[in-house]
């Protein structure tokens, strides 16, 4: 064999089909691709009897084995482009994300609270909120006739000062590169025994190898839920039975065993078991509080009892007759390991009962983004709980216009039934070329998309409409509510007051606060359907000159209150972009000019972005996907999750 080393340069040539790698010096092509960003790059590369066999370049090796795939049949390709074909580009929802931040933006000192500081800034903003489209925001009162109405006090309507300060706050937290706050470090749940994704095999592997079956029950004086094992049959604690019933039902044996009907699965499938007898001697398997409140926070368990409670209460009131479970809740488990290498264990009332994932949603998140021994902006602005107190003060934002007009009849809105965080093709990063095969989901390694947004819709309240959010009328059942929400470009007025704020922080809150050209912020509930679209007008900064602020007390016939001379509100900003942009050290500043040039807050300032809703197919395309959805009444409905679409970036709706 003849094996020699030659030096080339790489060079990447566009072509229709993508692009072509040439060795230039050799004269050769490349049989293989080589990533884009080695082109110019200098390489050594490796030839057998003439055929390139390996290509070196800045101290890694390019074999072609790693970069050709596999030459596949005319079947195999025609299903893979089938497949990739049903992998949506066009996956929608009323809601994307802003990247999560590489680096995090440390705060300056937290000054003492003890005193007003004179290098520092106390005051107030005066601003107006005009409504967009819709707004809605439930009122406090436990009536539930009054509880449909907006929010008021006494019949004064407002929109209370802590909407506006989380909203405020999470701006704030994503413009300062700040950490990823206030995130719920669930375990998710799933079933995937029919799932179109790699996502089967796992389930399949899990839910087949070391179920087992036992009876839940609570040791009232201890407080602690345990399982009881069920006893062993050559090597089985359950058994399968044929019954054509759907009813989900429980049924004692004579000898001690109980029969379980699932109800129905899959539309049409049943499954019923028969669980063995108690095993007496079998030591008892002690659940970890941890498993157990995992179990009861898995608001997606469609299930007609919660066998937590019925392990408490031992009885089942049924339409045959009631049931007395003297000796447990027969039940499902398995154990498994978490990331910690931890065995847990995970539980159900039925045989194919859902899973936890092995990684909870805060393992998905990069510590550095967690950091506690860090302080970011946020943070100093708005307060830590237990640590320091906060520096900025939300009032209620009062109705400007004559309330007798300025609400539209209390009706319900559409039903809000779209995708949960179990859907992982949008909640978590994928691959550039994602499919259903390789997508990554909640126990794979990949972080979040980043923070959760809303876009602005402009939908109708014509319930005629194909985009309405409203369905017409009151509907009186379980899924709907009732609400009463403010017509568009209507007015509030209120007020933030600040302590002690520095340069930097006044322009952060200044920076959430005045938006660019076309953005607006959103608020309130039924975001998906297009409520809540707001724009934000500052009309008066007043910063304090608290050196002689007592030093009169009266001007005419009134308070005397000395202004500051101080920055404008664009220096205040400059001054906070200017700081952001200095920590973000990896920043080439001879592109990036300002904090809007940053990809993650191009993508922010996407999301922000009002004009969209002047698109004719924005409504279509920001919508939540259906189980059955139809083009027209003569189609036949189509699963649009089935497939599991991939969410693509703001940029790119």
């Amino acid at each position: 064999m003849n094996r020699v080393e030659v030096k080339a340069k790489i060079k990447i040539n566009p072509t229709k089909r993508g692009y072509e790698v040439i060795l230039e010096g050799i004269n050769m092509k490349s049989p293989y691709k080589v990533p884009e960003e080695l082109d110019g790059k200098e390489a050594t590369v490796i030839k057998e009897d003439g055929k390139i066999v390996k290509i070196i370049c800045e101290g890694k090796e390019y074999v072609p084995e790693d970069l050709t795939p596999k030459k596949e049949s005319k079947t195999q390709q025609y299903q893979q482009n089938k497949q990739n074909s049903e992998i949506m580009a066009t996956a929608k929802a009323p809601y994307n994300f802003v990247p999560l931040n590489h680096t995090i933006v440390e705060a300056e000192n937290i000054p003492e609270f003890d005193k007003y500081h004179i290098d520092r800034h106390t005051g107030y903003i005066d601003f107006e909120i005009k409504t967009l489209t819709p707004l809605y925001i439930r009122n406090s009162d436990k009536n539930s006739e009054k509880q449909a109405d907006f929010f008021n006090v006494d019949g004064k309507y407002m929109i209370p000062g802590s909407s506006i300060r989380g909203m405020i706050r999470t701006l704030v937290e994503i413009m300062s590169f700040g950490k990823f706050g206030y995130f719920n470090d669930e375990r998710l749940y799933y079933r995937g025994l029919a799932d179109v994704t790699n996502l089967r095999n796992e389930y399949q592997n899990r839910i087949r190898n070391g179920v087992k079956a036992g009876y839940l029950i609570y040791i009232k004086n201890e407080r602690k839920f345990k399982i009881m094992p069920a006893e062993e049959i050559d090597g089985k604690t359950f058994e399968k039975f044929e019954d054509t019933s759907n009813e989900f039902y429980y049924e004692k044996q004579d000898d001690g065993s109980w029969r379980v009907w699932s109800g129905k699965f899959s539309n049409k499938k049943k499954n019923n078991w028969k669980i063995y007898p108690p095993d007496q001697n079998a030591k008892l398997i002690e659940l970890k509080e941890s498993d157990v409140k995992n179990y009861a926070n898995d608001k997606n368990r469609n299930i007609p009892i919660n066998i937590l409670e019925l392990a408490k209460v031992k009885k089942l009131k049924s339409d045959k007759k009631e049931i007395v479970f003297d000796k447990g809740v027969p039940v499902f488990y398995v154990e498994f390991k978490d990331v910690d290498g931890n065995t847990r264990l995970a539980f159900g009332h039925t045989r194919y009962f859902r899973l936890p994932y092995a990684k909870t949603i805060g393992d998905h998140i990069d510590q550095h983004l967690k950091d506690e021994n860090k302080i970011d902006i946020a943070e100093t602005i708005f307060g830590k709980e237990s640590k320091w107190a906060s520096r900025v003060f939300f009032e209620d934002s009062s109705l400007k216009d004559d309330p007798s007009n300025a609400f539209y009849e209390t009706t319900s809105p559409k039903i809000l039934s779209g995708p949960k965080p179990t859907t992982f093709q949008h909640y978590l990063k994928q691959t550039e070329n994602a499919n259903r095969n390789n997508l990554n989901h909640w126990n794979l390694t990949s972080n979040i998309r980043g923070n959760k947004l809303y876009w602005h819709r402009k939908t109708s309240h014509d319930s005629n409409e194909t985009y309405s959010w409203n369905e017409g009328s009151i509907k009186k059942d379980t899924q709907h509510t009732t609400i009463r929400p403010i017509k568009e470009q209507k007015t509030f007025t209120g007020r933030i007051r600040f302590e002690n704020l520095s340069e930097v922080e006044l322009g952060a809150l200044l920076f959430a606060m005045d938006l660019p050209e076309n953005c607006a912020h959103k608020l309130g509930m039924g975001k998906p359907l297009g409520l809540g679209s707001v724009k934000i007008f500052i009309k008066n900064l007043f910063i304090s000159d608290r050196e002689n602020h007592y030093k009169k007390l009266f001007e005419g016939n009134n308070w005397f209150s000395p202004i500051k001379q101080s920055k404008t509100i664009d220096e205040f900003k400059n001054s906070f972009e200017n700081y952001v942009m200095e920590k973000l050290d990896y920043l080439d500043k001879s592109k990036v000019t300002n904090l809007w040039d940053i990809p993650r807050m191009k993508e922010l300032r996407k999301l922000l972005d009002w004009s969209n809703t002047n698109k004719s197919d924005w409504n279509e395309k920001t919508r939540y996907m259906e189980i059955e959805h139809k083009i027209t009444d003569e189609d036949k409905p189509i699963n649009e999750f089935k497939n599991r679409p991939v969410l693509p970036k703001p940029i790119d709706i």
